[in-house]
């Protein structure tokens, strides 16, 4: 679950912010050519894909393990990120896009391919509607969190709360390979009796994710408005 957090948190964080790091950071970059720069990076991450699919299960057989190393590898792109505003923006678009896509490497990995592994339980759905309801967290967190680190302590500091995001989901993915793998050696042997309770948090985790959802819509439609009704009220 962490490791899930994590990389969606990095991955949302990346995708929502670029733009405006990029221009605060290059004032000779446009608003227009920041934004079409995150919908390149949206199409060469697809890419992540046919890494993992390179990669697993014929050089790693452990799904954990090789979550962990898509993190391992994303950290060097990270770091670089805090030479922004130093060296050539065309730089730092190379760096982004190699670290998307190796965290879109890890999307697949944790969000498609590990749940299916639970279907010999009936438990795929169970599994990806937690990690989906976890994932959600990590947006909003991304998008509040990253933003009042932005503002309130430059782009140094949330370049740096990214390494952090990188760090836990390589951490944890790495904890998490001994016990995974000893699941994977007994699952199709045994019915373990926690799996009940997981049926049953997956179904809150839904509760909480779409009542987060409809929260967070609701607060930005209140914001939009409130901008709508200032600017009116300016002209006015």
């Amino acid at each position: 679950l962490v490791p899930s957090f994590a990389r969606t948190m990095l991955d949302m964080g990346l995708k929502s912010w670029v733009p405006t790091m990029i221009t605060e950071s290059y004032k000779g970059v446009s608003p227009g050519f920041a934004s079409f720069m995150t919908t390149i990076l949206l199409l060469v991450n697809l890419s992540g894909i046919y890494i993992v699919n390179a990669v697993y299960p014929k050089r790693i057989k452990s799904e954990a393990l090789c979550f962990a190393l898509c993190f391992a590898l994303a950290l060097p792109f990270t770091l670089l990120l805090l030479f922004t505003g130093k060296v050539p923006v065309g730089v730092v678009v190379v760096l982004l896009t190699l670290l998307t896509t190796v965290m879109y490497s890890g999307h697949q990995m944790i969000n498609v391919i590990i749940p299916s592994k639970f279907a010999s339980m009936n438990m795929s759905g169970g599994v990806a509607s937690i990690l989906n309801a976890i994932a959600s967290f990590g947006a909003v967190a991304a998008s509040f969190g990253f933003g009042y680190l932005a503002d309130n302590f430059g782009w140094t500091a949330t370049i740096m709360s990214w390494n952090i995001m990188a760090v836990l989901a390589t951490v944890f993915g790495l904890l998490a390979v001994g016990k995974w793998n000893k699941f994977m050696k007994t699952q199709s042997k045994s019915r373990i009796w926690y799996w009940d309770i997981l049926r049953i948090l997956a179904m809150v985790f839904l509760v909480i994710r779409h009542s987060a959802t409809a929260t967070f819509e609701f607060v930005e439609r209140l914001s939009t408005n409130w901008w709508v009704c200032n600017v009116y009220g300016s002209l006015s």
